[in-house]
């Protein structure tokens, strides 16, 4: 070791010092060479896609190949939980086109499109004409358009010009050369065109198109023989008023437009006489079936003055095709619809867009009129200004401005009465129309409620001050003074209601129909300018018997015992509320038989004609509703509650006719069944209704016993089982699948009783929607056909109350019998779309249903004193629990009010005829959901029934059916409806039996398979007892 020097004394060491600290890392090496190894095994080859289909019911079948647990020739496919929707048909690589345009895009060069490109193999064109120079050839193989110039050739020029420009020579012009004139020919070039060397072809660039519209007026149409469109008058006319029938031929152009405020005015009347006057008619149109086969295209439809109809009318032919298969109406201002083709093997169908109503883009109403029903007294008009005048058909509607024939429910102004036209009639003084008659004016400042009235003021003028923002006006009726028209009582929507017997009250219109009354306008008094009684005064229209008759004095009409319908009404403007009840009836004739409400027949009292469509019923009102009604009121009726005391209060309704429904075929198109009002006898789908004498009672061992000579006897039971009550439809001899068809397990079996919810759509999609398919169209219902089983097969199982049917009692039975016998014989669906778990547990070995308690009351039993040879006729009905507006149907006719059907009490002639009055809570076949007790929130969070949840599976059946409590003392305001809990309220069972007025039964004609729609299965678990098997 080496000395160290200094001015310090330092001490020599020996050995290693402490260790520093870490230094920083080197850079990274050179990565080295790849070790000794063998490649792996390639893997699994994942699955894949071979195809994809759409079955019978518009389920997307996806198959798959190889992968599937290692095995490469393994396939598998998975089917979606909903139908695809969209338009089908096959892909194709579609040839592009547009606009004039050279090989460069910086040198596109503006024009039209007259190309389409719809195939992969040509292009389709517009319908082309030829002008001037212009003439097109349509050959086999194509289309020749010549452009001929007459003089014309190809230059070609190495400087200054374009190879193959076209020239054209300009024709004559005088030349001066010195003393020397001549006419020569000058060359001018041609914009836009040129010869294509070698090809022999020109390129020649069109910048103007050209298209015409035709415009249609009455006397246009052409000879029937090959009658290519035009516009007839149709015979009779439309609601009362004259009206045409425009044929569309969709090849002759691309715009169409129908005047139906000017053209068609010039011939308005029936007889052809000539009319000249300015105003709106009604107006169908026929879209001819002129397209080559399967060809698309599209047209546009613009009307003027066309007004609307009532659904009693089809308003375009049944080729064509709207949103929801609702078809709009018309305004009677200017409306756009847009129309496009769909190739069908059957020909081509339109599908309708309305792009532009009431000459604004407000498209609200444009749908209004299909709601209004001909029997259906509680449909209300969707304007704000309100007539004084009575409804009935079509008549002249004043709209301030304009008139049009419509219906009081569509009318958005003032309401001349049923029958009136829009002519001038001598009530204004000059040449008008009919808008000019002059009265009282009710006016109402919505801001201030101030109110005011005036005389003299044409019904025009005071509609079109009821326009105005923040202000309401009523027009009283011509000759009206201010000093008889109760203003505050008009805007109150009350006025006079005649009682037909000369009595007066001032009520509702609404009140005063149900009363069968006669509504003399809103802000009517009862005592007219000389201070008489206007129900007991003068003359007026007399409902007679049978008839109608007019100009007749109160006095003489009460005195034959008839119904005076108040002082100077016509019968045109009233509906006499006995005749229809007395002469549209099949109680008389069918089957041979002479019944009567109250007769006795077939074990059971005669209860009257039941009509599906617009019998009066008293129960839940919303069962009385349309395709508008709120999803709120659908779905209202209580959560279930289990006290007697609990329910809604039943009011009057009219039963909506189910297109889907009834089990039998019906040669009816959608527009036949649209003009059946409720008071025709052959209302589609009608029946004699048979009520048992007695609600069911039972003893331990199931024998049917009568509550008089057993009052301890079992008359209240538990509505089913626990799970779904929807069963499925089986052999019971043989134990094998008998349903509707195969696809019925897959389409609704494996969704338990349906569903009111959608979770895989928007929370408004499902609010909105609720409506439309709790009460679907006739074209939607009818789309596969009108036999039985094909209307079942499109009804959707989307609804308020899920599969189960508002007025089709005899299939809810089926249904529910079906359920306890799949539960009891233990039947499961190989492919597991049910099983016999799913329609139980029962509550006891004992326990006995609603739906087995009314299958022990024998089919067979007769009455004493029935009409006809013994025993009953071969087309009655076995008894099963009726529907929610079947058992309404009951209420309305047990009820003490003066709108009581029939003119009869349906309790009275039980006691009467040895029977127990209906009272209390008595079960429907009519199954529902219940919402949760705190509400329904969005995506169903607090709701477990009745909702189909993003993997397609329905949560859980429903746990409530619809029950209506009849009143103490048979007091309309004392009856009651609600959902009631299935297996924790015990009530009353009252069965019925029905025999159709059409005579269809056991197996709806030639279609064997409606049998099982007709014929009630035997309940299995009580076969023993030998009754109904």
């Amino acid at each position: 070791m080496p000395s160290i020097h200094g001015s310090s004394y330092f001490t020599a060491q020996t050995g290693t010092g402490p260790t520093g600290p870490e230094g920083a890392s080197g850079p990274v090496g050179p990565t080295g060479r790849t070790g000794p190894g063998t490649t792996g095994n390639f893997g699994t080859t994942g699955t894949n896609l071979k195809g994809a289909t759409l079955d019978d019911n518009d389920y997307l079948v996806q198959t798959f190949t190889g992968g599937h647990e290692g095995a490469f020739d393994d396939s598998f496919t998975y089917t979606t939980t909903t139908p695809i929707r969209g338009k089908l048909g096959e892909s194709y690589i579609h040839i592009t086109h547009g606009n004039t345009f050279d090989s460069l895009p910086s040198q596109t060069i503006g024009g039209i499109t007259v190309g389409v490109a719809d195939a992969h193999d040509r292009i389709k064109v517009r319908t082309l004409r030829g002008l001037g120079s212009v003439s097109i050839t349509n050959y086999s193989h194509g289309i020749t358009i010549d452009y001929d110039r007459e003089r014309f050739g190809a230059i070609s020029a190495t400087g200054g010009g374009e190879v193959g420009r076209l020239v054209g020579l300009t024709g004559a012009r005088r030349h001066v050369d010195g003393e020397a004139i001549t006419d020569v020919d000058t060359l001018q070039g041609m914009s836009g065109g040129k010869y294509i060397e070698g090809s022999g072809l020109l390129d020649v660039q069109i910048r103007n198109f050209t298209e015409n519209a035709i415009h249609y007026k009455y006397g246009d149409n052409t000879s029937q023989d090959g009658f290519s469109g035009g516009i007839a008058l149709v015979s009779g006319g439309i609601d009362g008023v004259p009206g045409f029938i425009a044929s569309i031929d969709p090849t002759a152009s691309k715009v169409f437009v129908v005047n139906a405020s000017d053209h068609l005015a010039e011939n308005p009347t029936t007889d052809g006489s000539l009319v000249q006057e300015n105003h709106a008619s009604p107006v169908l149109f026929t879209i001819l079936d002129t397209l080559p086969t399967n060809e698309l295209s599209a047209f546009t439809l613009v009307t003027h003055g066309v007004t609307g109809t009532t659904p009693a009318w089809q308003r375009f032919s049944s080729n064509v095709r709207f949103p929801l298969g609702v078809e709009p109406c018309f305004s009677g201002k200017t409306d756009i619809i847009d129309f496009y083709s769909y190739p069908k093997s059957n020909g081509n169908v339109w599908y309708g867009t309305v792009i532009r109503w009431n000459s604004s883009n407000d498209v609200v109403n444009v749908y209004g009129c299909n709601e209004m029903d001909a029997y259906n007294s509680t449909t209300e008009g969707y304007g704000t200004r309100r007539s004084s005048q009575s409804s009935g058909g079509t008549g002249a509607c004043c709209l301030g401005g304009t008139c049009s024939h419509i219906t009081q429910e569509l009318c958005m102004g003032y309401f001349y009465g049923a029958g009136t036209t829009c002519g001038y009639t001598g009530n204004s003084g000059n040449t008008g129309n009919i808008c000019f008659g002059r009265g009282s004016c009710c006016i109402k400042d919505e801001t201030t409620n101030k109110i005011s009235c005036y005389d003299n003021v044409t019904s025009d003028d005071c509609v079109s001050m009821g326009s105005a923002d923040g202000t309401v006006t009523v027009y009283g009726g011509d000759n009206t003074l201010c000093g008889l028209q109760n203003c505050s009582y008009a805007f109150d929507d009350i006025g006079a209601c005649c009682d037909g017997m000369g009595g007066c009250s001032i009520i509702s219109e609404e009140k005063c129909k149900k009363q069968n009354g006669f509504f003399m306008g809103y802000g009517k008094l009862c005592k007219d300018v000389d201070g008489d009684n206007i129900c007991s005064g003068g003359t007026g229209a007399c409902c007679r018997s049978t008839s109608c008759e007019e100009d007749v004095y109160f006095s003489d009409c009460l005195g034959t015992g008839d119904v005076f319908g108040g002082k100077d009404t016509t019968c045109a403007k009233i509906n006499c509320p006995t005749i229809g009840m007395q002469t549209a009836n099949c109680l008389s004739t069918i089957s041979g038989l002479d019944l009567n409400p109250g007769d006795l027949y077939a074990g059971g009292v005669v209860v009257g004609m039941y009509r599906p469509k617009g019998s009066v019923c008293l129960g839940a009102t919303a069962f009385g509703g349309d395709r508008n009604t709120s999803w709120e009121h659908l779905m209202e009726g209580g959560t279930g509650n289990t006290g007697d005391s609990f329910g809604m209060t039943s009011d009057f309704y009219y039963s909506r006719y189910d297109y889907h429904g009834y089990g039998f075929d019906n040669t009816n198109t959608c527009m036949d069944i649209s003009s059946k009002n409720n008071q025709d006898e052959n209302s589609p789908d009608s029946y004699i209704m048979i009520a048992s004498l007695e609600p069911i009672a039972i003893t331990g061992d199931r024998e049917i016993v009568s509550l008089f000579d057993h009052p301890g006897a079992t008359s209240e039971f538990f509505w089913s089982n626990n799970g779904s009550s929807w069963g499925p439809l089986y052999d019971t001899d043989s134990s094998t699948y008998d349903d509707l068809n195969e696809a019925y397990k897959k389409n609704v079996l494996q969704h338990k009783e349906g569903f009111w919810y959608n979770a895989n759509a928007s929370d408004s999609a499902n609010k909105k929607t609720l409506g439309l398919n709790t009460f679907s169209s006739c074209d939607y219902a009818y789309r596969n056909g009108g036999d039985g089983i094909d209307k079942l097969l499109t009804d959707r199982p989307f609804s308020a109350h899920g599969n189960w049917m508002r007025n089709w009692g005899m299939y809810n039975t089926i249904r529910m019998i079906s359920a306890d016998n799949a539960l009891y014989a233990d039947y499961n669906d190989v492919g597991g779309y049910y099983s016999s778990s799913d329609f139980g547990t029962g509550l006891t070995s004992d326990y006995v249903s609603a739906i087995r308690a009314t299958r022990l009351l024998s089919d067979g039993l007769t009455s004493d004193t029935q009409p006809g040879s013994t025993g009953n006729i071969e087309n009655i009905s076995g008894w099963y629990l009726p529907s929610h507006d079947e058992l309404g149907f009951l209420a309305a006719n047990c009820a003490i009010d003066q709108s009581t059907p029939d003119g009869f009490n349906l309790n009275v002639s039980m006691m009467l005829n040895g029977g127990l009055p209906l009272d209390g809570w008595h079960w429907s076949s009519t199954g529902t959901f219940t919402l949760d007790e705190d509400g329904y929130t969005e995506k169903g969070d607090t709701v477990t029934e009745g909702i189909l949840s993003t993997d397609g599976a329905v949560s859980s059946a429903g746990s409530v059916a619809w029950a209506i409590n009849f009143g103490l003392n048979n007091n309309k305001d004392y009856f009651k409806s609600g959902k009631k809990k299935r297996t924790q309220n015990t009530y009353k069972v009252r069965p019925i039996r029905m025999i159709r007025c059409d005579g269809q039964h056991v197996t709806g004609g030639a279609i064997t398979d409606n049998k099982k729609l007709w014929n009630i299965p035997k309940v299995l678990r009580d076969e023993d007892k030998g009754i109904n098997q």
